[in-house]
């Protein structure tokens, strides 16, 4: 009896657990797509990486999410070890790719800061200009205006690009509040009426000043992972054992009861 309690506790754990993984498998396919559609110039800023946008993060991360909970979700509440097997070989796969990625990430930080920083700017010089349907025009206005910015790294970054190539000017979402009103503020030349620090290191702070919050998410799923791993390996193992001996049908059909 403690056994039969034991498989059942762990079949209904898992199955409970991958159904709420499911649902943030949901949410974050919607936070995708609702990225996607209202602010689709996020993938223009890093065009040779669009992939990393957070819009492609989101989907990629939803349908992943989706795919694994729903192997989880059916392969324990069906007892089906062809399900359970699929879900622990995608959940190891997952797991090794999140610390490869991680580990190189943390390793060759400086070199991506800088490629991203690299990417950033050549987006400014070749792809902005200052109308109202250009993506990257609608992208950078708005993250100027969040995080009170100019620029990738300053102010410069904006000087004699290809939609004024004669003249050190800025958006007008680079003044500062006092000066937002007067017009053609960002032509003006006068350094002081804009923002002066980088939008690349306002964002990097406001992430690492919530870097608590993602390493909770980040233990959160790894525990989720661990745990589905586990419990997955071991409903494998006894459902195995189960349909090999005597007492499996009619245990079977007592645990469905």
């Amino acid at each position: 009896m403690s056994g039969r309690t034991g498989y059942t506790c762990v079949r209904h754990t898992l199955c409970i657990l991958n159904t709420f993984m499911w649902l943030v498998g949901c949410a974050m396919l919607g936070a995708g797509i609702w990225l996607r559609l209202a602010y689709g110039g996020y993938a223009s800023l890093l065009h040779q990486y669009a992939i990393i946008s957070a819009d492609s993060l989101c989907l990629t991360a939803g349908v992943i999410t989706f795919i694994l909970a729903f192997c989880g979700c059916c392969g324990s509440w069906f007892q089906s070890r062809c399900m359970l097997i699929t879900y622990f070989s995608l959940v190891v796969v997952v797991f090794t790719l999140q610390l490869v990625a991680g580990t190189l990430a943390f390793a060759f930080r400086g070199e991506v800061s800088n490629a991203l920083v690299d990417e950033l700017r050549a987006g400014i010089r070749r792809a902005y200009n200052d109308s109202r349907d250009n993506a990257v025009a609608v992208t950078w206005d708005h993250l100027q205006l969040q995080f009170q910015c100019c620029g990738v790294e300053g102010p410069d970054d904006w000087f004699r690009i290809a939609a004024w190539p004669q003249e050190e000017w800025v958006p007008r979402t680079c003044c500062l509040p006092k000066y937002s009103d007067v017009e053609d503020c960002g032509q003006s030349g006068e350094p002081d009426q804009w923002y002066s620090a980088g939008c690349f290191q306002r964002v990097k702070m406001w992430f690492i000043e919530r870097l608590h919050i993602v390493g909770v998410i980040g233990l959160i799923f790894a525990f989720v992972q661990l745990f589905g791993m586990i419990s997955s390996m071991l409903l494998f193992c006894t459902l195995g054992y189960k349909r090999r001996s005597h007492t499996y049908k009619s245990y079977y059909h007592h645990s469905d009861t």
